[in-house]
């Protein structure tokens, strides 16, 4: 299969092979050239992801355009003087609130049948971030993950801590269950992961964490939010909101990952992707995701 062959007419990444495996991907097709000059020009950029994992034909254009839609929401704020965080927030938001993704009102359902989120963000050009994890019934734990970052002392508030923390962020609490969306019963019976699941198994499962990394032209920052594996026991906190693990910037590159958490995580997966040079990043996105 040649490059070429990779992209519909419509310019969408449609699926990647990596050791024998189909990865579907909905990624747009960006020139390296064209992202290299926007990054020597310090021009505002961005970058939205939807999750990676099957993604049933029903749902593609939903998905693609939602992304899109993110992206578009986060630009507009960067070229309207704001900075990469508030874009991020805005972008994020946008995700939350679609159930196609598993995040916010679309996440997955732990063993009890309940919404349990996690979320990260991260200034990377000013080393703070804050996360949250194990969170229910509040509607954008993006914006909760900001609340932690710009006013408390800890990185990551987790379970009920965190809900507490949502009265003092003005974030009301959602009666339980509000954040159950239909979409989610489709997936609700998918087996937990276990050790004997293959790469090719896990890749057929749905990963629909969302992710944006966003420069501003002073400042790179990166987001992630997830409502976690489909089935997983209560309390499990995934690689989203653990930093150097799911999400990470530098003053020189962002990364937010998507996919099987525990794998990222044992790998420190993100951290070691930044400690390599912003354009050597933006080569493997390129080329490899």
């Amino acid at each position: 299969m040649t490059e070429h062959e990779l992209y519909d007419r419509n310019g969408i990444y449609s699926k990647m092979l990596y050791k024998n495996f189909d990865v579907p991907q909905f990624l747009s097709k960006i020139s390296k050239a064209k992202i290299q000059k926007l990054a020597s020009d310090s021009i505002p950029c961005i970058i939205v992801h939807g999750g990676a994992g099957e993604i049933v034909d029903s749902e593609v254009v939903e998905k693609v355009f939602a992304c899109q839609k993110s992206a578009s929401i986060g630009y507009k704020i960067l070229l309207n003087g704001g900075n990469s965080i508030e874009a991020i927030e805005a972008a994020l938001w946008w995700l939350e609130n679609d159930e196609y993704f598993n995040c916010g009102y679309g996440s997955a359902l732990n063993e009890l049948g309940d919404v349990q989120m996690d979320a990260c963000l991260m200034d990377g050009t000013r080393s703070i971030c804050g996360s949250v994890a194990a969170v229910s019934d509040i509607e954008h734990p993006i914006s909760l993950a900001k609340f932690v970052m710009e006013n408390y002392p800890n990185t990551i508030v987790v379970g009920d801590g965190a809900k507490t923390l949502a009265n003092c962020a003005g974030m009301n609490w959602l009666s339980k269950g509000t954040m159950v969306a239909p979409t989610v019963h489709r997936n609700k019976d998918k087996p937990q992961y276990t050790s004997e699941n293959s790469f090719a198994d896990l890749t057929k499962k749905k990963y629909g964490t969302v992710g944006c990394i966003a420069w501003d032209g002073f400042t790179m920052a990166v987001g992630t939010s997830t409502g976690g594996l489909h089935n997983k026991n209560v309390g499990r906190v995934g690689d989203s909101p653990l930093l150097g693990c799911g999400t990470f910037a530098n003053s020189e590159a962002g990364c937010s990952l998507t996919g099987q958490g525990e794998s990222i995580i044992k790998l420190g997966m993100s951290r070691w992707w930044n400690s390599t040079t912003k354009m050597w990043l933006l080569e493997i996105l390129l080329h490899y995701f």
